[in-house]
């Protein structure tokens, strides 16, 4: 069972979890031993614990016994999700190894990259620290494009010079909404 379901924040910034809560609380008692939950939902740190024993107390099963349970998080760019669902690397946060091994047999079936291991909590730091990074750099490029504007001089072309064989520059195109709305309340879930 593959669980994605929106994650937004409330008016505090806070994380909103009342429709991850009420899907597990709902489909709990048509769970199966043996069954595979996956979460993918981008969470904040400390929700896949959360999910794990509202799952045992409705269940009324053991993560890693009874059912198996890991928080994988997607990794794709909008627009590229096709390609990237099977190229990039799969952050699998598991509890236990079986856990572990029945979603890296599922995530095989389409997989090209490796899976790797972390626990849920590291997973989910390390799905919110990637997109993160990828809000920072892209508010970055926006800034040095207001920086060249009160210049005079084009951005775009000054990024193109300086990125020309060199390795250690890497600056995305500014523009409006390179980030989407996920990429902003990611970092409220960090904090």
């Amino acid at each position: 069972i593959v669980v994605v379901i929106g994650t937004p924040v409330d008016d505090n910034f806070n994380p909103e979890l009342t429709e991850l809560r009420s899907l597990i609380s709902d489909m709990a008692p048509f769970l199966q031993p043996g069954q595979l939950i996956i979460l993918r939902s981008t969470v904040s740190p400390g929700t896949t614990d959360l999910i794990k024993r509202l799952l045992e107390e409705k269940a009324g099963f053991s993560i890693g016994q009874d059912l198996y349970m890991v928080f994988a998080p997607e990794r794709v760019a909008e627009g590229k999700t096709i390609v990237e669902l099977t190229t990039l690397p799969q952050l699998i946060g598991a509890y236990d190894d079986a856990s572990h091994a029945r979603a890296e047999a599922f995530f095989n079936t389409f997989l090209k990259a490796k899976c790797l291991r972390l626990t849920p909590s590291e997973a989910e730091v390390g799905k919110l620290i990637t997109n993160m990074t990828r809000y920072v750099n892209f508010a970055l490029a926006n800034e040095y494009h207001l920086i060249a504007e009160t210049f005079g001089v084009n951005i775009n072309k000054i990024i193109d010079a300086c990125s020309e064989d060199y390795p250690r520059l890497n600056i995305p195109s500014p523009g409006p909404n390179v980030g989407g709305p996920c990429l902003y309340k990611d970092g409220w879930f960090l904090t």
